[in-house]
């Protein structure tokens, strides 16, 4: 087998590992892997939270208080690499970092290390609130985006940030909006009716992060529904990609009648990526009758011989799901390549300047 071989199946292995999260029974944390994945089109460019980096660099030692201060006196140094290496400590310490939290918004003010220091601050949790609220009010919008994008997610420090969060979703800046939407992620019912007016924004960008929300926070009523049905006929594929994966949880049998009939529609979707992302709403979602899984059964039996293999492997997982065979399909002749430029979206950090 060359190397080339196994290389062009890589991106295709990526989606799918990307797409089994949805799958899983801790919804959670996948999910948002998944959704973030989908909407950001490229998610090796995210930055892994900042809570995460501190439990999986615990710092084992007694003497973390000398450690804080040797971080602090570092980071102000002008050396940057020493600069970033005593950040890192500061992550890792987390909330023990309390103590550095004025020296680090020191540099926000200036403007430097801005990404590490927006995950120190968002490590740090409960004492950097305020450090974290004039973040996202900066005058810098490199500065307000970063705070928007690594916002911390313990319970206090989210309570604390709710007000400076709504705030965001009405910045001027498209790519702030977006990330000020999925800070609302651990607030539940309380920011639905800002979701919901989110939902309109003409950024594809902010529409798509309210679908992720949406299906993270899993509450199908009439308003969320009617959210994410018009989100698949949106023209933006991220926003139908994220609309079709939050609808998969759906554990309303109003919300699933409505789901259904538009995601069977969405089986020809001329964009391969919302394809797939309908075969596994199709696979998951709940249905209520054995009128809904015979429409179900149809549709998925139709994405078997989807020329995206992507598609045609989530259509044969449901329909095995349903205790069904599926058919010996000849693979289409057309060769369907992973491309990320058919969400036809670009990352915030793109269309922002720096």
């Amino acid at each position: 087998m060359s190397k080339k071989f196994v290389l062009s199946f890589v991106p295709k292995l990526k989606v799918a590992a990307i797409l089994l999260m949805v799958t899983s029974p801790v919804f959670t944390t996948e999910y948002n892997a998944f959704a973030q994945s989908v909407v950001s089109s490229d998610a090796v460019r995210y930055v892994k939270s900042s809570q995460i980096l501190a439990q999986n660099k615990q710092i084992e030692t007694d003497d973390i208080e000398q450690q804080i201060l040797d971080a602090i006196s570092d980071i102000q140094l002008e050396d940057d690499g020493v600069r970033y290496k005593a950040l890192d400590r500061l992550i890792q310490l987390g909330p023990k970092a309390a103590p550095a939290v004025p020296y680090l918004s020191k540099l926000l003010e200036d403007g430097k290390s801005i990404v590490s220091v927006t995950q120190a601050l968002a490590a740090i949790g409960d004492a950097a609130i305020p450090s974290i609220r004039q973040a996202l009010k900066s005058p810098n919008r490199v500065v307000r985006f970063w705070a928007a994008n690594t916002l911390p997610t313990t319970s206090d420090a989210a309570s604390g940030l709710f007000d400076s969060i709504i705030e965001a979703t009405h910045d001027q800046s498209a790519c702030i909006r977006s990330r000020a939407i999925r800070g609302l992620a651990s607030y539940g019912s309380s920011s639905l009716s800002y979701l919901i007016e989110s939902s309109e924004d003409d950024d594809a960008d902010v529409r798509a992060s309210v679908n992720t929300i949406l299906g993270h926070i899993r509450i199908y009523n009439r308003d969320t529904t009617d959210v994410l049905v018009r989100g698949m006929r949106d023209p933006e594929p991220m926003v139908r990609v994220t609309s079709a994966a939050a609808m998969s949880q759906s554990n309303s049998e109003t919300s699933t009648a409505a789901f259904l009939p538009i995601l069977i529609q969405a089986v020809r979707d001329k964009n391969p990526l919302v394809r797939e992302s309908v075969a596994v709403a199709l696979k998951n979602i709940h249905f209520n009758n054995k009128e809904q899984a015979g429409a179900v059964l149809s549709a998925l039996r139709e994405m078997e011989s989807d020329v995206a293999q992507p598609v045609r492997f989530w259509a044969r997982a449901g329909i095995i799901k349903m205790k069904q065979i599926p058919r010996a399909v000849a693979i289409p002749p057309k060769i369907y390549k992973w491309d990320q430029s058919l969400l036809e979206g670009k990352l915030c950090p793109e269309k922002e300047p720096s």
